[in-house]
């Protein structure tokens, strides 16, 4: 039986892969950062944060992820209560909902009730440049009826957004 002789090859002599060189789907870029502690009184859309990444290629995707804690305070019996968040690519509405939709909602009909929960979405983006791009985070109150406390540290551990570019 004949063996094969092994061979190492020192760091030295190594070379690390260009974005270019890598096979598609990789990840070349990894971004991460909090959200913000916002209260909304208001059917309004309001910041809750934001994120930027420059892609190292035009036709590279980024998967957006961002959670956010939710609380929903109390307000007057039989009423619909929640909270509406939505995705931003520089000013441009790419995904969510409507600031008059049922994203994050239930009815309840006792002014005692309250509603907590993490939220967490997805969403991949095609921004077909290598220029910076800023990907932000929006939230409303459904209606205007009671307050959102959005990230309170108080009752979660907040919320974040993160950005993964991928080669394609």
């Amino acid at each position: 039986e004949s063996k094969m002789a092994l061979s190492k090859i020192p760091n030295s002599m190594q070379a690390a892969l260009t974005s270019a060189e890598m096979p598609a789907g990789s990840v070349v870029q990894l971004k991460q950062g909090p959200l913000n502690y916002v209260t909304v009184t208001t059917t309004s859309m309001t910041d809750l944060g934001s994120l930027s990444i420059t892609p190292t290629a035009s036709d590279s995707k980024i998967l957006i992820t961002f959670e956010q804690h939710i609380y929903v305070t109390e307000s007057s019996s039989n009423v619909w209560r929640g909270s509406n968040v939505r995705l931003l690519r520089d000013t441009t509405e790419i995904y969510g909902d409507g600031a008059s939709e049922y994203g994050n909602a239930w009815f309840q009909n006792d002014d005692n009730n309250r509603y907590m929960q993490y939220s967490t979405r997805h969403y991949l983006d095609y921004p077909n440049t290598t220029s910076s791009v800023a990907y932000k985070i929006q939230g409303n109150t459904l209606g205007g009826v009671t307050s959102v406390l959005y990230n309170y540290h108080g009752y979660g551990s907040g919320g974040r957004i993160t950005l993964t570019e991928i080669l394609v």
